[in-house]
């Protein structure tokens, strides 16, 4: 435990802005990452509960982390602050971003000496609590091992449940299961499971899912901050060990407009919300007299329409700044300039597919010709790297469509060389190829994975094929995690006792899958039909499940449709006609 404590306190030592309070009379939060602290670190939605909880007096809020990998035989979990043991706080709260941290949720309880099932939880162990866009997309595959899940964005209803906890857990001390109806008949935003039953058909689909309780509704409302309460939001702890590397995060925009019909956050977060530009500047100017550096984060930061004024007033201000994800087709010369002259030597391009044909299927709204026009400004500009996203195994995927992407990426290559020539130096093309895998609450929700030994065929072509390709480097994801994926992210409450094996039983993944009662494949290789009840159809995002089928079928036939543009009041997929 030694080794664990001293590497806690290494990282304390260079961290800037973390919070320590007496325990006295406080509630006692455990807020837990399921992952290691360099990734829990580097997300933005985990120091905004940080910062969320420790506003209140009446919580100590303290962070814990996945131990790194050299440090996991230790047997225990230690908080940041203070490195005490999870089983000393009255509420564990996990932060989810992801499904593959779903069996490293259970890794944390079974070494902190946790029963991993809720129904085995007594009122001696804490309550367990879970959040974050992976469980508020669907969390039924971890359903039995969570107390209560808050399912939204913290901003919008989080302090209303803390002031019934603070209360039954520091004051009253009522007995768990009537802690959590108590919480179910005040808010329509949590979602406890064990008082849900689920029933299932001899076809193995669900036939019905139904409230024990009589106040309860089918229904789980998700909470959203509504735009004109979206505050603008950083981080407030600093430290050289995480993706950032000591800049402020500041999120500049929430949600994406683009629709496309593969990526959730185009659809969860609708509408996309983004603050004024002269907001914006204002609080940049601020935060910039504490911290010279920072990171400005959204999923689509086009949505801001003069970025360059922002970027240009940061390095005025003798700042720097990195961005995040941007489309290249609004990658203007004024901005490259200023990304390079940030110090920024790597540029994200997102095409997704080599085709035309598919990259409209997908709802990308990006020609080739765009990103032929934003690769030559951005070669001409300076000696910037360039690093290309993919996919395959998409529905309706071709051989024409995956040699399409060796032809783009030469095509690529050569409109960089020709506006490098003059320079002498070009920069250099990295490409990551990943496996398509289908999330729920977008349109293509209903859609399998496709098949293992097909994705792996795929990846053998593809290398081939782009090793002759000078000045460029690949990197493929793998097929086999691609399926544990698919299944975690697709999956109902079954999948709980495939993770059970692997984390209690200490099973490998092949063993856990060959074991299970039902056949894994049902949840990652079937077609779903339209009209079938999906694990997570009892979450409300606001969205029509019939918008969501329009788009299906547009993709079926290759058709764009238009973005989501807050300012028209749209009602097609039924988000502002709430």
């Amino acid at each position: 435990m030694s080794d664990l404590k001293k590497s806690i306190k290494d990282r304390l030592r260079v961290e800037k802005g973390f919070i320590r309070k007496k325990w006295k009379d406080r509630l006692r939060v455990a807020l837990v990452y399921p992952n290691t602290y360099w990734i829990g670190m580097s997300n933005l939605g985990f120091q905004i509960l940080y910062q969320i909880l420790n506003s209140r007096d009446e919580i100590v809020a303290e962070r814990a982390f996945l131990p790194d990998p050299g440090l996991l035989d230790i047997g225990t979990v230690l908080t940041m602050e203070s490195q005490s043991p999870l089983k000393r706080f009255h509420l564990i709260a996990f932060s989810i971003s992801y499904e593959n941290d779903y069996p490293n949720l259970l890794k944390i309880l079974k070494i902190s000496h946790i029963p991993l099932l809720s129904s085995e939880r007594g009122s001696p162990y804490p309550l367990i609590m879970a959040g974050g866009v992976a469980v508020f997309i669907n969390p039924e595959p971890i359903a039995p091992f969570i107390d209560l899940f808050y399912m939204g964005e913290a901003e919008s209803r989080l302090n209303k449940l803390l002031d019934i906890l603070i209360y039954n857990l520091t004051k009253k001390r009522i007995d768990k299961k009537e802690l959590l109806k108590d919480i179910s008949r005040e808010l329509r935003c949590v979602y406890i499971p064990s008082l849900y039953n689920v029933y299932y058909g001899k076809d193995g689909c669900i036939k019905g899912m139904e409230p024990i309780e009589l106040h309860l509704s089918n229904r789980v409302e998700v909470a959203k901050t509504a735009a004109e309460d979206f505050k603008i939001t950083t981080s407030t702890i600093c430290t050289p060990n995480t993706e950032f590397s000591n800049r402020t995060i500041v999120e500049m925009v929430r949600g994406c407009g683009w629709g496309c019909r593969f990526c959730v956050a185009g659809y969860i977060y609708r509408p996309p919300r983004r603050h004024p530009e002269d907001k914006l500047l204002e609080y940049i100017r601020e935060t910039l007299k504490k911290r010279r550096e920072v990171a400005l984060l959204g999923a689509s930061l086009s949505e801001i329409e003069n970025l360059s004024l922002i970027t240009h007033e940061i390095l005025r201000q003798k700042g720097r700044f990195s961005i995040s994800s941007i489309r290249i087709d609004s990658l203007t010369p004024e901005l490259l300039e200023d990304i390079l002259n940030a110090g920024q030597r790597t540029i994200t391009v997102a095409p997704e597919t080599g085709s035309e044909r598919l990259r409209t299927a997908i709802n990308k709204h990006l020609k080739d010709s765009q990103i032929f026009e934003g690769i030559e400004r951005i070669a001409t500009i300076g000696n910037i790297s360039i690093k290309l996203y993919f996919m395959i195994g998409l529905p309706e995927e071709t051989w024409e469509d995956l040699e399409s992407i060796v032809t783009l990426i030469k095509k690529i290559r050569h409109h960089m060389i020709k506006r490098s020539k003059k320079r002498g130096t070009i920069g250099t093309i990295k490409c990551s190829i990943n496996c398509f895998i289908p999330k729920p609450f977008t349109p293509l929700q209903w859609t399998p994975l496709e098949d293992v030994e097909i994705l792996k065929q795929k990846q053998r072509w593809l290398k081939r094929a782009l090793s002759k390709i000078g000045g460029v480097r690949v990197t493929f994801d793998v097929p086999k995690w691609a399926y544990i994926q698919a299944l975690l992210s697709l999956g109902d409450r079954r999948v709980a006792d495939i993770l059970l094996r692997v984390i209690e039983d200490s099973l490998s993944w092949k063993d856990a899958l060959r074991g299970s009662p039902i056949n894994p494949d049902f949840f990652v290789y079937r077609e779903r039909n339209l009209e079938e009840i999906l694990p997570w159809d009892f979450l409300d995002h606001g969205i029509k499940k019939g918008f969501l089928i329009e788009e299906f079928r547009l993709y079926k036939v290759a058709k764009e449709s238009p973005p989501c543009l807050p300012s028209k009041r749209c009602t097609r997929c039924g988000i502002c006609s709430l």
